[in-house]
């Protein structure tokens, strides 16, 4: 066989056994390996026979070659022959290389596969774990959430005013040490009725059983309440709104195989706060709904951000659903996922427009703000207004006039000012400057006419003007409030923290926001009893619509309620006024 012949002959076997050594790079069956193998062997020995051969022509001992060197035609140039060894030989090498390659590379892909499944089976182990774990909602929460573990959350009903049992309670909550936080709390509670005690002392009791595995995570569920505390508004706001919801829990809790955890997050009373506080908790897959916000102009600004994640049930939002409309009108969609127990403005504006037509007042001046439950109060009593024979003398924007207004309207109806009526419309503690502007209007009228207002000017800080302007001229006063209780209904609130002072009043004080917050836990309660009753694993989507179904209803520390869309059906409200009879000063029911 001439050299030639055999250089081909050994470049198809290298040829062969780098296509072999490639595909045993890449391979993963055992079978083809084992084949592959085999042939890399085999051509390992061809090409070392080959290479033999061709060494042994090449000094002239090959018995089958002869010198054809002096053959016309047959003589091949030393520098072509030169050139086609080094070609083969730089692709050889090239293909050694590929081959190098292909096997390293194979290896950090196999590597890489590894890292990815890993990943995506810890991702999914996670997943799980947050929406079948009952704490989780409960872990790495920033400093506006808790769930009763932080010491700074909130600074109430002052800041440094935690009790020494509270405080180790909270921290031994913190280190997962239930039954310890339990102990503390429960000393923390007895001598002082913080509503945020109640409500880490009713998670820390859900969390022990938890941990003890006396009580299944499936029999437990998770809500949140958003509240407003803040240096707008007065602390009681948030307290009540918290008492009514721990309240409404411990009860829940007691009486039921499942059980209730409370996420509190503090939105500030607060828009910016408040988008915070929703992107937050519908991120926490666990919660089931949410309580609040307290203003209708955080409540308005939320919506979009719970709008087919999470059900909203706010307890103290009163302004209509037509005022949220007349803001953006594709509110719609964004308003099937909120519900509220409370009335709206609309009722409050007729009882007070009847109200002050039965005394015989024939004329009102108007003092306003400017937020979303001010304008929809105002318009519901201007459009109350035009159906009564009372006259508008005068209107005011507490947000850009001066107070100084104030005396010369006295002058200017001083021989009418038993027929005239000022007319405070306050905002829900949005602007700091206009809370203290009516302040300012209420001790400069001095009871010269009668102040009637809305539901925000139901609060301490106006009782407490009895020092300034005197008790006759505070009783001169009266509020249009969603609900004021009885005394039996104040007896059921006196029961339950067992007769000892709330740690804002001397005694216990049942008030509209308490019960409308317990009432709306008792609602979201009641729409994941409903899913369970009917053979459903609640969910956010089930418990939205059990609350939109026509035959929702439930029993409420104020009443039976049914909804009519996002409203309660049947809605009233109350008149009330300062009573300075008894000191410190109330607010006592008075007859429309």
């Amino acid at each position: 066989m001439s050299r030639e012949k055999l250089e081909d002959a050994k470049r198809n076997w290298e040829e062969k056994l780098a296509h072999y050594q490639c595909e045993l790079a890449i391979t993963a069956d055992a079978s083809r390996k084992f084949e592959l193998r085999k042939g890399i062997q085999e051509c390992e020995k061809e090409i070392e026979k080959l290479e033999k051969t061709i060494n042994s022509s090449e000094s002239g001992n090959d018995p089958n070659s002869s010198d054809n060197s002096n053959q016309p035609g047959s003589v091949i140039p030393p520098i072509i022959i030169n050139t086609i060894s080094l070609s083969y030989r730089w692709t050889k090498k090239r293909i050694m290389l590929f081959c190098r390659w292909l096997i390293e590379l194979n290896k950090w892909f196999k590597f890489a596969i590894l890292c990815i499944l890993a990943l995506i089976l810890s991702l999914v182990i996670f997943y799980v774990r947050e929406i079948t774990d009952p704490l989780s909602a409960c872990n790495n929460t920033p400093d506006f959430i808790s769930c009763g573990e932080k010491l700074g959350f909130p600074d109430y009903p002052l800041p440094g005013q935690l009790l020494p049992e509270e405080e180790k309670g909270r921290e031994e909550f913190a280190k997962g040490n239930y039954k310890e936080a339990i102990s503390y709390l429960e000393k923390a509670w007895e001598k002082e009725k913080d509503p945020v005690t109640l409500i880490a002392l009713n998670n820390a009791r859900v969390m022990y059983r938890l941990k003890s595995g006396t009580i299944s995570p499936k029999n437990v569920f998770t809500i949140a309440v958003s509240t407003p505390f803040g240096d707008k508004i007065p602390p009681d706001f948030g307290g009540s709104i918290l008492t009514g919801v721990g309240w409404q829990q411990a009860e829940f809790n007691k009486d039921n195989v499942f059980k209730l955890i409370v996420v509190m997050a503090n939105d500030s009373n607060n828009d910016y706060e408040a988008l915070k506080v929703a992107k937050e908790l519908v991120g926490r897959e666990k919660i089931m709904g949410v309580i609040g916000p307290y203003s209708s102009h955080a409540t308005y600004y939320v919506l979009d951000d719970y709008l087919e994640k999470l059900v909203l049930i706010s307890p103290t939002s009163t302004a209509t659903i037509e005022a949220f409309k007349a803001q953006d009108k594709n509110k719609s969609q964004a308003l099937s996922w909120f519900f509220r127990p409370v009335s709206t403005t609309e009722i409050a504006a007729q009882d007070l427009v009847k109200y002050l037509e039965k005394k015989g007042y024939q004329q009102v001046i108007i003092f306003h703000d400017n937020d979303l439950v001010a304008q929809s109060f105002y318009n519901n009593f201007k459009e109350e207004l035009d159906k009564s024979s009372i006259n508008i003398k005068g209107e005011v924007n507490i947000t850009t006039s001066p107070i100084d207004r104030v005396n010369s309207l006295k002058q200017k109806f001083n021989q009418l000012k038993d027929k005239t009526a000022l007319v405070l419309i306050s905002d829900a503690f949005i602007n700091t400057e206009s809370k203290e502007k009516k302040i300012q209007i209420i001790k400069e009228n001095r009871g010269t006419f009668l102040i009637a207002g809305n539901n925000p000017l139901f609060n301490d800080e106006v009782l407490e003007l009895v020092d300034t302007i005197g008790r006759e001229s505070l009783e001169k006063m009266v509020i249009a409030i969603p609900w004021y209780p009885s005394d039996e209904e104040s007896k059921k609130l006196a029961d339950f923290v067992d007769q000892k002072p709330l740690p804002w009043s001397t005694k216990p004080k049942l008030n509209w926001q308490m019960a409308m917050a317990y009432d709306a836990t008792k609602m979201l309660v009641e729409a994941i009893v409903q899913q369970l009753e009917q053979g459903q694993t609640p969910s956010r989507e089930g418990t939205r619509n059990t609350l939109a179904k026509d035959d929702f209803k439930t029993e409420g520390l104020t009443g039976k309620i049914t909804l009519k869309g996002s409203d309660r059906e049947d809605q009233s409200s109350s008149l009330i006024s300062p009573d300075c009879s008894t000191t410190p000063c109330d607010w006592r029911k008075i007859n429309p």
